[in-house]
């Protein structure tokens, strides 16, 4: 039974599942119980991570200027950063507006961007940091360099996560802006690559391709993926051989030679080999031959890095550079406090090439991490935030065995639930890194599901079991909204392993204790399902897809054993 999508049907179609899940009672299967279980619980924790992101977010509107729509940063609350407020700040808002204050979002967050392109636009669409008080540029010197590199970083760490976060909207149109006025200003030559670069340095360079593959694959636009070999070509047949196999800080791609050598495995490294990991998966499931010429250099770099640059417990250390003898000089006095994500390129980059070599030493540093971890780093407050999105990424792309899962979630929930709850996450509720790190430890526990419009004592979570997704959700006051279910062309701040809808597609959903079930499409589930929650009562939801119907010209049984509240009509043919 299909839901036929007109108005009247639509609104009585609305009428009867509110009135469903008001009434149904709240017994499971035994079977499913243990699913509908862990959704319930990361209900409860989801719940008190968006509490934490909804807290962040106004504080820092109650910061916007008084005479524009930009939030005001920096000790004097006087100014805008595009490395600061535009590529920390500000997109964690948006997102945090997304799931918890829609009218923030579509309405000051909205004026933000339009102010930020309308006052901070230095040169060729690109921003520079803006001084509120004077409605002047911070800095006095135009530098192209400086400020490319600081609209790189906008639009990898700002931008793109927004976008990941909402779908194709305005802040779409602001990204494409940025990455075409950056390469519209390329000008360094280099005999490797079809075109310019926009930089001589890695992190410039890195940060334009994490961006360039998702670009494009999300608009179509060949040209992204053209951009993106520009700077893939020039590291992979260039730099990393040239340069015992590493990509170097600061390249002189003029003369082929490096100005520093170094590979800094902390933001400035790190985003470079997520980039040309990227590029290397996108390649590999477009099946254009390109991967084979990546493969063998990403290879030797994955090698250098998992066997060299890491500590006996597993963590990497912040620089290593190739020596003159053909080997390298490593510090071992600093820890890279970007482990987690180079772990997670790490595991990207062994599951597009299919080389267990480059899971299992992941999988290994896992099960040794809830003892390893606090002897490393001793204040965790400090450093789990900034590291937690990079071991759910990690998590997300192992698929490991049960146990070491099991194992290492239940101490990322006990120590993040311990840092959330305790009085510093109060003190720090201004912290960028520790709200992002709780939006995307609520996008883990609810699987992207949003229920609108949000309140602080709403909890919802969600289990994924194969292609079955396990609601749980409960309010402690009446609450009538709907259910928000994400797209299946959409990424989200990680991109769990989860159900996701597709218009044509056909879903059953299921009441917990109603006897029955219905069928709806993909494209009226993206509408949003009307939904009721009594106060203090839990309510469980069963969705999975549908195997595709017979095919035209044959007939398929209705099953009439059984009928549902829940059940609209047939569709008419």
């Amino acid at each position: 039974m299909i839901c036929n999508r007109s108005n009247a049907g639509t609104s009585t179609l609305r009428n009867v599942l509110i009135f469903s899940l008001f009434l149904l009672p709240v017994s499971t299967p035994a079977a499913e119980q243990p699913a509908y279980d862990s959704a319930l619980q990361n209900a409860h924790q989801a719940r008190l991570a968006l509490q934490h992101a909804h807290a962040f977010l106004r504080y820092w509107t109650a910061h916007k200027d008084s005479r524009t729509a930009l939030i005001a940063t920096g000790p004097g609350r006087d100014r805008w950063t595009v490395r600061g407020t535009a590529t920390e700040i500000y997109p964690t808002m948006v997102c945090a507006a997304y799931l918890t204050d829609l009218p923030f979002f579509d309405g000051l967050l909205r004026e933000t961007l339009r102010d930020e392109t309308r006052l901070t636009t230095r040169i060729s669409g690109l921003p520079d940091d803006y001084d509120l008080n004077t409605g002047r540029f911070l800095h006095t010197a135009v530098d192209t360099e400086r400020i490319v590199a600081a609209a790189a970083e906008y639009a990898a760490s700002g931008l793109l996560p927004i976008t990941s976060c909402v779908g194709n909207d305005v802040w779409t149109d602001r990204l494409e802006q940025l990455v075409q006025a950056i390469f519209t200003l390329a000008s360094v030559q280099t005999t490797f690559s079809n075109g310019p670069l926009p930089s001589e340095y890695a992190e410039t360079n890195g940060n334009l391709l994490r961006v360039l593959p998702w670009l494009a694959t999300h608009t179509g636009n060949p040209t992204y993926l053209e951009w993106a070999r520009r700077i893939a070509d020039a590291y992979c047949l260039g730099v990393l051989p040239s340069n015992g196999g590493l990509p170097a800080h600061h390249w002189d791609f003029s003369n082929d030679r490096a100005r520093n050598p170094a590979l800094i495995l902390n933001h400035a490294g790190r985003v470079l080999i997520e980039g040309l990991t990227s590029l290397y998966a996108t390649e590999v499931r477009l099946n254009s031959g390109r991967a084979d010429i990546y493969r063998p250099t990403l290879s030797y770099m994955f090698d250098i890095l998992l066997t060299r640059a890491r500590n006996p417990e597993g963590f990497f250390y912040a620089r290593i550079e190739p020596d003159s003898r053909g080997g390298y000089s490593i510090d071992r006095k600093a820890r890279s406090s970007e482990w987690s994500h180079l772990l997670a390129a790490a595991t990207i980059f062994g599951n597009a090439s299919g080389n267990q070599a480059y899971i299992e030493p992941v999988q290994s540093f896992l099960k040794n991490l809830p003892d390893a971890y606090p002897r490393t780093w001793t204040n965790l407050s400090e450093s789990l935030p900034g590291d937690l999105p990079g071991i759910l990424s990690i998590l997300d792309e192992l698929q490991p065995d049960a146990q070491i899962f099991a194992h290492t979630q239940a101490w990322i929930d006990r120590e993040f639930m311990t840092l959330l709850v305790a009085e510093g996450a109060v003190l720090q509720i201004e912290d960028p890194i520790l709200a992002h790190a709780a939006l995307a430890y609520a996008h883990q526990k609810t699987h992207s599901i949003r229920l609108l419009s949000w309140k602080d004592d709403l909890a919802f979570g969600a289990q994924a079991n194969g292609d079955t997704l396990y609601l749980a959700m409960s309010s402690n006051t009446l609450w009538q909204g709907r259910l928000s279910l994400p797209a299946a062309d959409t990424l989200h701040l990680r991109k769990e392993k989860t159900v996701r809808i597709v218009p044509n597609q056909t879903y059953q959903i299921q009441i917990a204790g109603a006897g029955g079930s219905a069928l709806w499409t993909g494209g009226l589930l993206l509408n949003g399902l009307p939904i009721q929650l009594n106060p203090e009562q839990t309510r469980y939801i069963r969705l999975i897809a549908v195997p595709p119907g017979p095919e035209p010209g044959t007939s398929a049984p209705v099953d009439t054993s059984h009928t549902s509240p829940l059940s609209p009509s047939p569709k008419k043919m």
